[in-house]
C-alpha cells in the first residue's frame, strides 16, 4: 500500500534524498518542521537508507537519478546501486520495499 506521496520541485543542482532519523524523524511523526537537515529530502520508511539517491536537475528540465540503494524503483523498474536513470514526465520513483502497484 502506498503510505503516501510527496511532490517536491527540483532546483538546479543534485538533490540529496535519504532517510530521516534521530530527532528529525521524532519531529517528523510529531508533525514539527526541522532545520539543519542533513538531506535535501527525508523520507521515514521500510529499506529507505540514509543516502538513499540523488537527483540531478541540469536547469534546462533533464533529471537524472543516482541511484546508492538495493530498494528503489522507477515507474516499477528496480534499480541496481550505483544505476544512473534518466527521469521522464511521469515517471513515479518508489523508495524502499512497500508500495502497491495498480495494473
Amino acid at each position: 500500500m502506498i503510505s503516501g506521496r510527496v511532490i517536491h520541485f527540483l532546483l538546479p543542482g543534485k538533490t540529496q534524498v535519504g532517510a530521516a532519523t534521530g530527532t528529525i524523524a521524532t519531529d517528523l511523526i510529531n508533525g514539527r518542521t526541522t532545520s539543519g537537515l542533513d538531506q535535501s529530502i527525508q523520507l521515514m520508511g521500510l529499506s529507505v537508507d540514509a543516502s538513499h539517491c540523488a537527483v540531478t536537475n541540469d536547469g534546462s528540465g533533464s533529471l537524472t537519478l543516482i541511484n546508492m540503494s538495493q530498494h528503489t524503483c522507477v515507474s516499477g523498474d528496480p534499480l541496481h546501486p550505483s544505476d544512473q536513470h534518466a527521469l521522464k514526465d511521469g515517471d513515479w520513483v518508489v523508495f524502499g520495499k512497500t508500495f502497491d502497484r495498480h495494473v
